[in-house]
């Protein structure tokens, strides 16, 4: 039977989409369990959870999250996304304060389970990167 390889940059792709459809998701069921209608908000008080799921993408690219090693240590992989995805959301927190926003609480209550869903997440992106570089379905790593 034959096997497909598949290369790294396509799993970093299909990783950068699910975590910001993750985010959004965590985000605006937070918003909603908070009471917040995020549809009929003013523009500016919703524009921080709208740029949640960007910032976050980008706090972890930043921070070399999507860059997908079998060889690299499985703890520094998680703990450098979390850190990436918290750091970012909480620049957008720190413009949410500058400005004053009536939801600056909310906002800082849904930083911290958004970056949680990402830690989560790059955990078990590590193991399902391992798994198919041992069992040779990454066209970039040899098999182990």
């Amino acid at each position: 039977m034959p096997r497909w390889a598949i290369p790294s940059t396509f799993l970093s792709i299909v990783a950068r989409w699910v975590d910001a459809l993750a985010i959004l998701l965590v985000t605006v069921g937070l918003c909603f369990a908070g009471g917040v209608d995020l549809w009929n908000s003013p523009f500016g008080a919703s524009l921080p959870f709208a740029l949640m799921p960007v910032c976050g993408v980008m706090g972890v690219q930043l921070a070399g999250g999507y860059h997908f090693h079998p060889d690299h240590p499985i703890l520094a992989h998680p703990l450098r996304v979390g850190a990436g995805a918290l750091a970012a959301m909480a620049g957008v927190f720190s413009l949410v304060v500058i400005t004053g926003s009536v939801h600056t609480g909310l906002y800082m209550l849904v930083c911290l389970p958004n970056a949680m869903t990402v830690f989560a997440l790059h955990a078990n992106y590590v193991g399902v990167v391992r798994t198919a570089a041992r069992n040779g379905l990454l066209s970039d790593f040899p098999a182990k």
